[in-house]
């Protein structure tokens, strides 16, 4: 199987690094984006972030095979170490850590996904959108405005929060020529799919860097951090 994958995160705006590929073998892929944050209504908190890629890390790195189990197994594990080295308050003000991740893993021709959170992949074909996951939003309108975007489940160590199961998708087949996009949903609620559209399925370089920076320029938000997944040969 061949796979031209690019990812990109807005590092001039002060982003830290929120994706990561990890390639095993020639038919085993797995690809990683995520967000964290230290306070109600924010993105980007790195020390959050660092851990949520590095507990997909070291599944990719000693699991002798990734499958839907211990891939969920590992979106599990991570409420312990959340909950050791970032506990949150219930004052108002006070910290609050949450986490948000969507996991792709690429095996032959199938691919599977799970995600907490905001994070949504859609698959295009032929540059129309075929399928797409449900983020874990709702939608607040605002007059006159886009609606305001609320993530209802995450990791968190607020107490007495409720914690919730990674969400999985049915594998869905890939073919020759599919292209796989990973980002914020806020970003694919800009309006524009077809310009969206554009920029992933267009044969130039650096589907993910234009993309995010096209999304940044529309509207400065969560929008900084993409991954565009090339289907070249299954």
């Amino acid at each position: 199987m061949g796979i031209l994958i690019d990812s990109f995160t807005d590092h001039a705006q002060g982003a830290g690094e929120r994706t990561r590929h990890y390639l095993r073998g020639r038919n085993d892929d797995l690809l990683v984006i995520a967000d964290g944050s230290n306070e109600s209504f924010s993105i980007g908190y790195q020390p959050v972030i660092d851990l949520t890629l590095q507990q997909f890390q070291d599944l990719a790195a000693t699991a002798t095979e990734i499958n839907t189990h211990n891939l969920s197994q590992t979106c599990a594990d991570l409420q312990a170490p959340m909950d050791r080295l970032f506990p949150s308050s219930d004052e108002f003000g006070e910290n609050r850590f949450t986490a948000t991740y969507l996991v792709v893993l690429m095996q032959g021709h199938l691919c599977f996904v799970s995600w907490l959170g905001s994070h949504q992949i859609k698959l295009y074909r032929r540059g129309m959108c075929l399928v797409e996951s449900s983020p874990h939003i709702a939608l607040l309108p605002q007059a006159g405005q886009r609606p305001f975007v609320i993530t209802t489940k995450m990791v968190t160590t607020i107490p007495n929060a409720v914690q919730y199961d990674a969400e999985t998708q049915e594998p869905w087949r890939l073919e020759t020529g599919d292209t796989l996009v990973v980002a914020d949903s806020r970003l694919f609620l800009l309006d524009s799919a077809d310009e969206i559209s554009r920029i992933v399925s267009t044969p130039q370089p650096h589907p993910a860097k234009r993309l995010v920076e096209w999304s940044q320029s529309v509207h400065f938000d969560f929008g900084q951090s993409a991954i565009v997944a090339r289907i070249e040969k299954v």
